[in-house]
């Protein structure tokens, strides 16, 4: 469990960045704080588990990138 909190913040950044969106920008779409959202890719913080489908959603980011991080950059 302990990968995937390590690694949710630096996917979630990825995403967003490749998305050309701006932490600000983000948590407008899903209904958070920009500070929740840097809180998240910084600091290790836990999102509900509603936060994590909405920006799973919203950043089209496959689930198997949150759940099993540490085959992320392999191929199937």
């Amino acid at each position: 469990m302990d990968i995937i909190i390590n690694k949710l913040g630096q996917t979630i950044k990825k995403a967003r960045l490749s998305a050309n969106l701006t932490q600000d920008e983000l948590a407008e779409q899903i209904g958070i704080t920009g500070r929740y959202i840097m809180a998240l890719e910084n600091e290790h913080k836990q999102p509900s588990f509603e936060v994590l489908c909405k920006i799973i959603l919203t950043l089209n980011i496959p689930a198997d990138n949150i759940f099993y991080p540490e085959n992320q950059y392999t191929e199937n």
